[in-house]
């Protein structure tokens, strides 16, 4: 097993367990990051049993056909040594999850309980006024970033796939609200799922057209670039060549506005350098803040299950112009003008304040001159 887990996560693929694990994982909600995720924990117990993935299979159904009841539980006191052996509570979760899923689907399904996650922050989503004080604080790409998954509710490994002409019909074209075409992830091989479709309005539109002057103009960390078709609809700045931008700067540009907006106070384990802790607005809480926001506009349930790209059993099938209506009467509870306002309006009067207590101390410092004055004349 060492020589495989050597050859890297690809090399498990060659396995038939581990086949018919991700043609059945793929087939359901999980994407990406997640199937890279669950081949991750499943390495790590393949390294630590010393056993592949397909002896671990057989042993689970000998363990499952045995008379014996001790023996019975041979994988899963295993699977249970090696949690043990992982300190985060978080992480501990994950892997369980991942594992009983390898089982699962391998028809030879595991007994034990996943051990509950160590997070204990809840998820705040925030509000129009918290999203405009994030954009306030955020770079061009941030500002850009945030407004577009607050109005698009897209997920964020849906927007790092996101190319140019996506969006180039009713952007060039000047139309609001503009049209968002979804493709199918190709990298999980799924050919039947749908198209979908979604929009933005005209916060993200303002946005995006001061990224990508800044991004045809160059900068400090990038060179010019020509947008093009093909032309990721937001890129890595930590490489000057032009690759889309990766989910962890996703997280990292939500995570780090949340937190200079004062939305949010991240802690750093002690004595260390890492990351913070698990932040309660992250990418994802932008797409609950959409989905929230269409809920409030009474758009038909089906049809949002549609404008948040989620398979639905029903008949309904509503056309793009139908999407596009419905959007507009969500526009008021998504868009960031009335937050962006608001903070305007908190600064001038916060600037009227110190600029009467300016005005207030030099009238008080006048009177003690004259005081002073009438002193020493008398």
């Amino acid at each position: 097993m060492k020589a495989v887990l050597n050859f890297g996560l690809e090399r498990l693929r060659g396995f038939s367990s581990v086949r018919r694990w991700l043609l059945k994982v793929g087939s359901s909600s999980e994407r990406g990051y997640t199937e890279y995720r669950y081949m991750y924990s499943l390495a790590g117990l393949c390294r630590f049993s010393g056993c592949g993935p397909d002896e671990l299979v057989r042993m689970r159904l000998e363990d499952l056909r045995s008379e014996d009841l001790d023996g019975r539980s041979r994988v899963d006191d295993l699977v249970l040594d090696y949690l043990a052996s992982i300190k985060s509570r978080s992480l501990k979760h994950c892997e369980a999850v991942a594992l009983k899923s390898f089982f699962k689907h391998n028809t030879v399904p595991l007994s034990l309980k996943a051990p509950a996650a160590g997070r204990t922050v809840s998820e705040k989503i925030p509000t129009q006024n918290g999203l405009a004080a994030m954009i306030e604080v955020a770079s061009i790409r941030g500002k850009a970033l945030i407004a577009f998954l607050a109005q698009s509710g897209v997920r964020e490994s849906t927007l790092c796939r996101l190319r140019y002409r996506n969006i180039k019909e009713d952007f060039e074209g000047e139309r609001l609200p503009v049209h968002i075409h979804i493709e199918p992830d190709e990298r999980t091989k799924i050919k039947d799922l749908p198209f979908y479709h979604t929009f933005i309005a005209a916060d993200s539109v303002k946005y995006l057209k001061l990224y990508f002057k800044m991004r045809a103009e160059g900068s400090e960390k990038i060179p010019c670039e020509v947008i093009y078709d093909e032309s990721p609809l937001f890129r890595q700045e930590e490489s000057r060549r032009i690759i889309p931008i990766r989910e962890a700067s996703v997280r990292f540009i939500v995570r780090q506005a949340a937190e200079k907006a004062g939305l949010v106070k991240l802690s750093r384990m002690p004595r260390t350098k890492g990351p913070p802790s698990w932040s309660p607005i992250r990418p994802h809480s932008l797409r609950k803040f959409f989905e929230t926001g269409l809920e409030s506009a009474n758009i038909p349930p089906t049809w949002i299950e549609h404008l948040m790209g989620h398979k639905t059993t029903t008949y309904s099938k509503p056309t793009v112009e139908q999407l596009r209506e419905a959007y507009v009467k969500a526009t008021p509870y998504l868009s960031l003008a009335e937050g962006e306002a608001s903070i305007k309006q908190g600064k001038e009067l916060q600037a009227l304040k110190e600029r009467i207590a300016y005005i207030e101390s030099q009238i008080a410092k006048s009177n003690r001159e004259v005081d002073q004055a009438m002193k020493e004349d008398s």
